[in-house]
């Protein structure tokens, strides 16, 4: 790919020397990520598009997209925390991260910790944040913040934040019903638009998120 690229950019007249290998390798690497942005932006509005109009399942819990946000979430979670496992210098900044997912993951999962009592995803979840907070705090609490400012100076912090963003505020915001869908549909307002808009929103949010975990074994 960087050689075709540097081969382009010869044709369009640049020169050899104008064109450094090094500056052809970034731009290759730009246009790969570009591309792999672009290819995981197509998966909500296809599992959305197989929930609705092939299984008519109406976006429940049991369906595409929802089984999407949880696979992926799990994955970005055992990312997390295989960096905790095998890197001992950067393991308390990274259990406190992969914590943090696991918990994610369980408040992900609500709908089968409600079948035991409404709300009961918050012990496990507590669970979770106490232990991987107080491991961290108390067995190697001097790998927690140098880690996590190489963390946020590396490519992976770039695409971590904005899934997060997507994933706790603008999929909120931009799919209340209240808010923009009952004014905008008005009497042909039914729950499922702000469920289709929200949830891809998620499943979004949440591969930009595994996006960034996979780019950690080169970054973190």
């Amino acid at each position: 790919m960087p050689a075709n690229v540097e081969q382009w950019l010869r044709d369009l007249g640049f020169g050899k020397n104008a064109v450094p290998a090094e500056s052809c390798r970034v731009i290759g690497r730009g246009a790969l990520l570009f591309l792999g942005i672009a290819v995981l932006s197509l998966i909500p509005p296809l599992t959305v598009h197989l929930d609705i109009a092939v299984f008519d399942n109406g976006l429940t819990e049991v369906s595409f997209t929802e089984f999407g946000q949880t696979l992926v979430l799990l994955t970005v979670t055992a990312l997390y925390a295989r960096v905790a496992w095998l890197d001992e210098d950067k393991r308390g900044f990274f259990v406190l991260a992969s914590g943090f997912f696991a918990c994610m993951l369980i408040r992900e999962l609500d709908v089968y910790f409600d079948r035991i009592r409404h709300g009961a995803w918050l012990y496990p979840a507590l669970v979770v944040a106490l232990g991987t907070g107080g491991y961290a705090l108390l067995k190697c609490r001097d790998s927690i913040v140098k880690p996590w400012a190489a963390f946020v100076r590396s490519s992976s912090f770039f695409p971590a934040v904005i899934g997060l963003v997507v994933l706790l505020v603008f999929s909120r915001v931009f799919g209340s019903g209240n808010l923009i869908w009952k004014p905008v549909m008005g009497e042909d307002y039914t729950h499922l638009y702000k469920t289709v808009v929200q949830e891809g929103l998620e499943l979004l949010g949440y591969l930009l998120l595994l996006l960034s975990a996979v780019r950690l074994r080169g970054n973190a």
